[in-house]
């Protein structure tokens, strides 16, 4: 039933022109044996049939980092793959060295699948676990330095990249991956993506955002406050000329058990009702939610431009 339904998929968009490659699993859990599994007698005989059907567009797959493991048992047990996709996060920094160490055993092609700077699992964490968020701003000069210093651009091997976006998803938070915010608004990190790209350097439009604290205290301090208090919220913006700031303050309470869990909830969680006292400035005062555990405040800044930025502190609301 897989099988037709594969068969159906490849010969319905084969034609497509937007279709550069398929890639067959993303970021599959493969068995490991010194014998054939029924997974890659199943998994060669679909991987026969797509370059059978459609011989106009290679075939690949994902893995997660420089796994040495990984790609011996690609080149063991599915050897016919055109080229391995790689989706990395924060281990771009060493990709290069990494290939380096198992050049002897593979010097096939590759495709960055997905990347960016720091995944949610790899961010700095309060004392309660959860992890930190930069700023949209900051997040824009990473995309750019990890583009421009680790991106293997000059290898031969090298297919190009893709920088991981998935709309708004909620994952840890549901700005973490926003290239652009919900209402399709651009932030500064599309205006990086396209400098990294054309290899530019462009006047940026987006608001710079430079930091976001609760009563003078950043995210690092562990923000922890009790149930139906006071406190002030601010997000420092640098000043551009002949632009206008528009503010929107949220507080969303963390879904605590799925954080590291990326297929957990797509969506982000409602909004905390009645807690903030003007949600349009750039200080403001709002009142700690009443049920104990961890909330985030998020900002977003909107400019006469069209453009966006995002922040978020995480803060942790106990019983008095």
């Amino acid at each position: 039933m897989l099988y037709n339904a594969y068969k159906s998929l490849i010969n319905r968009y084969k034609e497509h022109p937007s279709l550069l490659a398929w890639c067959l699993g993303n970021e599959l859990e493969m068995p490991y044996s010194f014998t054939t599994t029924p997974f890659y007698k199943s998994y060669n005989k679909i991987l026969s049939m797509i370059q059978q059907d459609d011989p106009h567009h290679p075939v690949t797959t994902t893995i997660i980092n420089v796994r040495r493991r990984s790609i011996i048992n690609i080149q063991l047990r599915i050897p016919a793959l055109d080229f391995i996709s790689i989706n990395i996060y924060n281990s771009l920094k060493t990709i290069q060295d990494d290939l380096n160490k198992i050049k002897l055993i593979w010097r096939g092609p590759y495709l960055i699948a997905e990347w960016a700077p720091i995944g949610g699992w790899e961010a700095p964490l309060t004392a309660w676990q959860a992890p930190i968020e930069n700023t949209s701003t900051e997040k824009a000069k990473l995309y750019y330095k990890f583009f421009t210093k680790f991106m293997p651009t000059k290898s031969p091997r090298y297919l190009g990249s893709l920088a991981f976006y998935w709309g708004s998803r909620h994952e840890y938070t549901y700005t973490w991956y926003s290239i652009f915010n919900d209402n399709g608004s651009p932030t500064e990190i599309q205006e990086v993506l396209h400098d990294c790209w054309s290899d530019t350097l462009t006047p940026h439009q987006s608001p710079k955002l430079t930091k976001i604290s609760i009563d003078s205290l950043e995210a690092r301090d562990n923000i922890i406050i009790s149930q139906g208090s006071i406190h002030k919220a601010t997000i420092l913006v640098e000043p551009m000329k002949f632009d206008t700031l528009q503010f929107s303050w949220q507080i969303l309470k963390e879904d605590w058990l799925s954080w590291g869990q990326t297929w957990y909830n797509l969506k982000a969680p409602p909004a905390e009702i009645g807690l903030i006292n003007d949600s349009a400035r750039q200080s403001t005062f709002f009142t700690a939610p009443t049920k104990q555990g961890p909330y985030r405040v998020f900002v977003t800044v909107n400019n006469s431009r069209g453009f966006t930025a995002t922040a978020n502190i995480p803060i942790y609301v106990v019983e008095k």
